[in-house]
C-alpha cells in the first residue's frame, strides 16, 4: 500500500491529513456542547494526539523517512497552536 512506503512526504501528509480530521471532530464535539471555540482553545492541543501515535508506529516499524516528516507535521502543527495560543492571551510568556 502507498501509505506503508518509507518516503517523508508520505509521512508528512498522513500527519497533517491525522491532525486536521482530529481538529475538525474536536470543532464539531465544541459547537455540539455549544462552548466558544476562542474560549477553549487549548483543547486542539489533543488534535496531535493522532500524529504521535502514527509517529511512535514509524519509529517501531523503522520507517525513519515517514519518521522525519511526521516529527516536520507535529513541530508545526505544535508551533501554529503555540503562536495562536500567544495571539490571543490565552498562554503568557514571562
Amino acid at each position: 500500500m502507498w501509505f506503508k512506503r518509507d518516503n517523508f512526504v508520505v509521512g508528512f501528509i498522513l500527519s497533517t491529513f491525522l491532525t486536521v480530521i482530529s481538529a475538525l471532530l474536536i470543532t464539531l464535539v465544541l459547537r455540539l456542547l455549544g462552548a466558544d471555540l476562542l474560549v477553549q482553545m487549548k483543547t486542539f492541543l489533543f488534535s496531535v494526539v493522532g500524529e504521535i501515535f502514527l509517529l511512535r508506529y514509524y519509529l517501531k516499524s523503522q520507517q525513519t523517512q515517514s519518521a522525519k516528516g511526521s516529527v516536520l507535521a507535529l513541530v508545526m502543527t505544535l508551533g501554529a497552536i503555540l503562536v495562536f495560543l500567544i495571539k490571543y492571551d490565552y498562554l503568557t510568556l514571562k
